[in-house]
């Protein structure tokens, strides 16, 4: 085909898809399946020689725009069978067609596997890739990531999928691709083993690093990598996913085009805050009944009669420096630091957050704010940003002044001041109905755990069943034993700890003293052949 002919079919096949998706539910051998139906749209500039999931994140998959496969967020429920995305000849066709012109320009991409150690020397490629990446994520960002894993303590730390674009330009190429997974042991006593993202109490959002041209197609060559490396496993779990987030929204019309499949483990809503005009009162929002906002007109009115109450962002390096040290005290000061969960109660996870907070802070991407009280901070609260996207990741108050809710009127305040800012949502990294801000923040984001197959083969579907139903009773398991040790008295629990702590405490010895009698029979054996 020349190259004007493959310039029209382009511009035909592109100009036949529209951001409507919709989804045919049909049965095919007792297999669930959805398939892509695309209809004619209207014509838009520039969608000529792109692929269609190409189209999808460039037309429909956007905050706060839900417009791209608005009836497929809910893939599986618990219990069913998992989806299996079926490869339409239509769908073949117009992939093929939309990118004839781009696939001599297209190179291979290359996947490898990094510890920690190496990831110190890509740290240049990999801030490069967070500034083209297709969902902006702060907690897989090097400032943020890298002193996570120098100075929290892992057991078993996580391994990096490296997705490498070769261009001939560089030894490498371009980074095209990144996620920290946790890889599954060799010897596997249970049922099937599944890769699982990455996944630790300061991390809220799960979702991949990968470039906006060729995310996708380095998504799946990680896939085939690890299926490849592992014949044993049997799929990805992603969790703290934005079900219509760029990044899963272009995977599921990557996976009707390559037939994947994907089951849902769970999902949940979590308050976010776009960003929009303030009403004829000078607010953004209003709580929605009169008689809280009344009540907490009341409480902000006694608090100010206490002192000169000023509202006050912390973002250059300085200052931040200075600010983080204040939110550390009085998060240890409050219930945080009787329960020893406060990051002043661990010195690794302080060191980690004031390298964080400095780091984040040279770029402009770390700011905190304080309400206080004659110069006093009575309520903090650390805020992280990626692209038009802020994370408002951690927040304390003085317990002192509990009785006038100054952590309610420091979000109210942070609220308005979210409305001036130049980010379109503001992430609160909240549990599910969380007992504050849900009452306050209006907006949701719904947020899923799934499973991803990893290898595409003729026995593939009843495999990827097969290993789904696996983890969800397994899940179902560890839920039982859960419940059944809260029904044991709390002294038993206790005994049982202390116990196992024990005997976890002898392990490790054991296995020191081990280690130190192999290291001194091979000092000895070298020293005897000297």
């Amino acid at each position: 085909m020349t190259e004007p002919h493959a310039e029209s079919a382009s511009r035909s096949a592109a100009n036949t898809v529209r951001d409507q998706v919709s989804f045919v539910r049909a049965r095919r051998g007792g297999f669930e399946t959805l398939t892509l139906v695309a209809e004619p749209w209207t014509d838009r500039p520039g969608a000529a020689h792109l692929s269609l999931a190409q189209i999808l994140r460039r037309y429909g998959a956007g905050y706060p725009a839900r417009r791209a496969c608005p009836t497929s967020r809910h893939f599986v429920r618990q219990g069913e069978r998992p989806v299996r995305f079926a490869r339409d000849p239509m769908i073949s066709r117009l992939s093929s067609l939309a990118s004839a012109t781009e696939a001599a320009t297209v190179n291979s991409i290359r996947v490898e596997l990094a510890d920690t150690r190496a990831m110190i020397r890509f740290e240049p490629e990999w801030s490069d890739l967070v500034t083209r990446s297709l969902e902006p994520n702060v907690f897989f960002d090097p400032a943020f990531a890298l002193p996570l894993l120098q100075h929290d303590g892992f057991a078993r730390p996580p391994v990096f999928l490296l997705a490498w674009q070769e261009d001939g330009t560089v030894s490498r190429g371009r980074l095209a691709g990144l996620l920290p997974v946790m890889l599954p042991p060799r010897a596997r006593l249970f049922g099937p083993g599944f890769v699982r993202g990455f996944q630790n109490k300061q991390i809220a959002l799960g979702a991949p690093l990968l470039d906006e041209t060729c995310g996708m197609e380095a998504f799946d060559a990680m896939l085939t990598e690890l299926s490849a490396r592992d014949s044993g496993l049997n799929g990805m779990i992603l969790s703290e996913i934005p079900a219509d987030g760029p990044f899963f929204t272009a995977w599921r019309a990557y996976c009707a085009e390559t037939g994947r499949s994907i089951a849902i483990l769970g999902e949940h809503q979590r308050a976010v805050l776009f960003r929009r005009p303030r009403d004829r009162a000078g607010n953004v929002i209003s709580l929605p009944k009169a008689k809280r906002r009344k009540e907490l007109r009341r409480k902000g009115r006694r608090l100010g009669e206490l002192g000169k109450l000023s509202y006050r962002s912390a973002a250059t390096v300085a200052e931040v420096r200075v600010a983080v040290e204040q939110f550390l005290a009085l998060e240890s000061n409050g219930w945080k630091g009787r329960r020893q969960t406060s990051l002043l109660s661990s010195p690794s996870l302080a060191t980690f957050t004031r390298t964080m907070t400095r780091l984040l802070a040279y770029e402009g991407r770390c700011r905190i704010d304080s309400l206080e009280l004659d110069g006093k901070p009575v309520a903090m609260g650390i805020l992280l940003t990626a692209g038009k996207r802020a994370f408002f990741w951690k927040t304390a108050f003085d317990e002192n002044f509990a009785h006038l809710s100054p952590g309610v009127q420091f979000v109210h305040a942070l609220t308005q001041a979210q409305a001036e800012g130049r980010h379109d949502m503001t992430d609160s990294c909240a549990v599910p109905d969380h007992p504050m801000i849900d009452h306050i923040w209006p907006d949701r984001l719904a947020m899923g755990e799934y499973i991803i197959e990893l290898c595409v083969s003729s026995s593939s579907p009843g495999r990827f069943a097969a290993a789904m139903r696996a983890e969800l009773a397994r899940r179902r398991l560890r839920q039982m034993l859960h419940s059944g040790v809260h029904m044991l008295p709390r002294k038993a629990v206790f005994e049982a700890r202390v116990a196992l702590a024990r005997l976890n405490f002898l392990r490790r010895r054991v296995v020191l003293f081990l280690k130190n009698r192999i290291a001194r029979s091979f000092d000895g054996a070298g020293k005897s052949e000297g």
